[in-house]
Order: C-alpha cells, then sequence, then structure tokens
C-alpha cells in the first residue's frame, strides 16, 4: 500500500510539471523550464523535455497503477 501512495506522489508531481510549466520559456532543446528555486543569492533553473515518449510513457504509469488500485479493491471487498 506505501508503494502505491509513494506511486500517486511522484504521478501527481508529473501531473503537475504538464500543467503548471512555462511553457513561453521553450529553448531550442525542446526543454521547458518546470520551476525555479531561490535560495539566499542563487537561483536554479530545472528544465525538462515534455516529448511525446515522456507523456506515454507516464500515462502507462497511470493506467499500471490503476489496475493496482482496482486489484486492491476487488481483495478488500
Amino acid at each position: 500500500m506505501v508503494k502505491i501512495i509513494s506511486e500517486l506522489k511522484d504521478i501527481a508531481k508529473i501531473q503537475n510539471t504538464v500543467v503548471h510549466s512555462n511553457y513561453d520559456s521553450l529553448d531550442k532543446n525542446g526543454n521547458i523550464k518546470e520551476k525555479t528555486k531561490f535560495s539566499e543569492s542563487d537561483a536554479e533553473e530545472n528544465w525538462i523535455a515534455i516529448t511525446r515518449d515522456f507523456l506515454v510513457e507516464n500515462i502507462n504509469r497511470i493506467v499500471d497503477l490503476t489496475q493496482k488500485i482496482e486489484d486492491i479493491e476487488e481483495v478488500s471487498f
């Protein structure tokens, strides 16, 4: 059960990345700025490539996790 909760959190982070990234920041390599972290006098930018493969891989993770959750529900009842 802990593994499923962890997987749900990972998927939620990916969903937030896709939805809230700064698409105006697209660079020549097809990367977008996911977020900027500020600490004292330094700023760290995190860039990510949201490609077709990235999306398909994560959709497949969601489908697999959905099946795991459904399996748990069947055993519980």
